[in-house]
Formats: C-alpha cells, structure tokens, sequence
C-alpha cells in the first residue's frame, strides 16, 4: 500500500458519505453494498440497501457525495509499490454495527458486476453477513 495513512482516513471518509448520502439517508436500510468500478477517465458506483429482511433496494449514491473523488484518492493511495491499482471496490456496511469492511478487486473489473444471469445470486452474495 502507497499510503497506509491517507488510505485509512479516506475509508473513515468514505463510510461517513455513505451513510451521510441524501439518496441513502432515506432508505430503510439495515446493510449497504456499494461496487465501485474506477477505470482510466470513468468512475461508476451502483448499490443495494438491504432492509430487515434481508430485500435488496438499488441505489445509486447521489453525484454531491463526493464519493467519487474519494474513491480516486482511495485508489491512490491503496496502490501497490510498483504503482499497480485495482479495478473494482465492495463496501459493505452494518447500520447496527457501524461495521464496514472494503475488497479490492485488482484483475476481474466485472467481479461484483450484477447482470440479468446473475441478478439473484448477485444481490444476495453482496449484502454484508451478520
């Protein structure tokens, strides 16, 4: 990692954005999942809040959350030595907990990419465990 130090206050960063989101305060969420792709000159960001039961409701944070410059920087700074980036990102936060945990995915850009194949398996397989 390039900047353990800036890497760990963006992820502080990020997770107060996320759960500060317009488009996310007025969801009745009990757990996020976030996917971010960041490629050269394209930053995509899609979503699911799950509810008490577990049912996924997308989202898609709002473009004033700053979450995409953050997520550049995190990129940045979460660089290997040699300058190597990942592709892909899964946040998945916890309300009850404040728990929030972060992959990195460095070679399969379309990792946590859902699809019509793929929509159940996808939803369910993203929202953060217990």
């Amino acid at each position: 990692m390039r900047n353990p130090e800036a890497a760990t206050d963006l992820i502080h960063r990020i997770g107060g954005a996320l759960v500060r989101d317009p488009d996310v305060v007025e969801l009745p969420w009990e757990a996020l999942a976030l996917v971010v792709t960041v490629e050269p000159g394209v930053v995509s960001t899609s979503g699911y809040a799950y509810d008490e039961r577990r049912r996924p409701i997308a989202f898609t944070p709002s473009r004033g959350s700053g979450l995409v410059e953050l997520f550049r920087e995190l990129q940045e700074a979460t660089s290997d030595p040699g300058g190597r980036r990942w592709a892909a990102c899964l946040v998945q936060v916890r309300r009850a907990t404040g728990k929030m945990t972060m992959q990195y995915e460095y070679d399969d850009v379309d990792r946590w990419k859902v699809t019509p194949d793929n929509l159940d398996t996808m939803r369910a397989g993203l929202c953060p465990a217990e």
